[in-house]
């Protein structure tokens, strides 16, 4: 998002894909999962408040660039001299899609010290209080922590994804391992008109690519209540807070 004059931001304003907060930077794309609402006399809200920033190590890009984008998903482009990243996200979404990623994984701890969850391979789970996330490299690397952030040698691959997790039981974690590297690259609304009901039904669609062998087919996707009360759609005992209501969970493609 740019602003004219003096005041012009290369990178971007916070944005709201729920369950997720996200705020672009020079070194990588701030992420939040708030949980607690924000009541004052006249405001009512879930600010960003970011917990990780998701990155490449040494990235300093001038600029965040859109790169490619279709109904409810984005992807954007970080790059300088010597790193590049790519990141995808939308509304729904629990994860962020690294892609194109050239230099070292890196995911800097900005909301203090969490508690360490899992470790010890290509899967990482960190708790900032009643917030959770998982940090996910591929098959045969390994994350290790450096300092405030933790860093992974993807071995000649090219990506790696970050989730918010509904909550810190080792089942969630192994669901989301499983559906970590169905990765999302576009999205499709249509919808059709009963004239005789005077009813709508909308199809929600989005694209994948299975990045690892035998991973998941389907990534996890997260409806709003207005969505899921009028949903077929078979749901996940897991579910995510969010300013619209509870979100629920479903391992879908559409």
């Amino acid at each position: 998002q740019w602003r004219d004059g003096k005041d012009a931001n290369p990178y971007s304003e916070n944005m709201f894909p729920h369950p997720l907060t996200l705020r672009a930077r020079a070194a990588g794309l701030e992420v939040g999962y708030p949980t607690r609402a924000v009541i004052e006399p006249r405001h009512y809200g879930f600010p960003h408040r970011p917990d990780l920033l998701v990155g490449v190590e040494g990235l300093q890009a001038p600029a965040t660039r859109v790169e490619s984008y279709s109904d409810w998903v984005v992807t954007a482009a970080w790059q300088d001299a010597q790193h590049h990243l790519s990141l995808t996200t939308g509304h729904g979404l629990p994860f962020v899609y690294a892609t194109a990623v050239k230099g070292e994984a890196r995911v800097e701890l900005l909301g203090g010290e969490p508690k360490v969850l899992h470790e010890g391979d290509n899967v990482v789970a960190l708790a900032f209080e009643e917030r959770n996330y998982a940090l996910f490299a591929p098959t045969g690397s390994r994350w290790q922590r450096a300092g405030k952030a933790w860093r992974a040698e993807l071995g000649g691959k090219s990506f790696y994804a970050v989730a918010a997790l509904p909550d810190a039981t080792p089942a969630t974690l192994a669901l989301f391992s499983q559906h970590a590297f169905a990765f999302v690259t576009g999205s499709a609304v249509s919808y059709r008109y009963d004239r005789d009901k005077a009813e709508v039904a909308t199809q929600f669609r989005v694209t994948t690519e299975v990045k690892e062998p035998g991973a998941a087919k389907e990534p996890l996707l997260a409806l709003y209540r207005h969505q899921w009360l009028h949903s077929s759609a078979t749901f996940l005992p897991q579910t995510y807070v969010s300013p619209r209501g509870q979100m629920k969970l479903t391992a879908a493609s559409e």
